[in-house]
């Protein structure tokens, strides 16, 4: 292994991606049947099931942003791959990632570069397959050493995009609408409150 990154600085990317399109279907809503509501998932067993089981129905309606790791796949492969002088070709990009559904996230179709005859991310270990394989070779975490992490964007340049604040979707959730309200309303929301609600049929 040459390099190791954090997707952190692919998730800024994505989060941004994300609210630019809510924005935009939001604009565009008396016009457009299928801009609200958007649906957005970075778990691609959500969204593989959406489009097989759910299709039309909630297709549309699905944000078009790429995930964390598809971002940082491009990333790698053309910005960084440039920055080193190798083709995107030459670079072998793999992926630890927490499920197996990242798997075949990295091998949709149009995640393949025809151009540069290249995948986005060529290989995703999950985090138990890379316990088993370092129980294997009888490696332990005690045995490693703390090293940094390399900068995708170069020196400071990841630091620039930081992860928006909370975690998961509901981080994701409140990033867009805090966002949101800012750009169309101008109002500075400060704290969101959750109501869970349940349908009357």
């Amino acid at each position: 292994v040459k390099f190791v990154f954090d997707t952190t600085v692919a998730a800024g990317f994505s989060i941004l991606e994300t609210q630019k399109e809510f924005i935009q279907r939001y604009r565009r809503r008396h016009h457009d049947s299928h801009a609200l509501p958007m649906f957005t998932s970075s778990c691609p067993g959500w969204i593989r099931y959406a489009e097989r089981v759910l299709g039309s129905l909630v297709t549309p309606h699905i944000c078009t942003a790429r995930s964390p790791q598809q971002i940082m796949g491009c990333l790698v492969k053309d910005y960084f791959s440039k920055q080193q002088k190798l083709s995107p070709e030459k670079v072998y990009h793999m992926v630890v990632a927490p499920c197996f559904d990242k798997k075949l996230e990295a091998v949709r179709e149009e995640f393949y570069n025809s151009l540069m005859d290249t995948r986005d991310v060529d290989c995703v270990l999950t985090s138990k397959e890379i316990y088993h394989l370092m129980e294997k070779r009888k490696i332990s975490w005690e045995d490693l050493d703390s090293v940094p992490l390399d900068q995708v964007l170069g020196e400071g340049g990841d630091e620039v995009l930081m992860r928006h604040d909370g975690r998961g979707s509901e981080g994701f959730l409140e990033h867009v609408f805090k966002h949101t309200a800012k750009e169309l309303f101008g109002l500075d929301v400060q704290e969101i409150t959750y109501k869970t609600l349940r349908s009357e049929s």
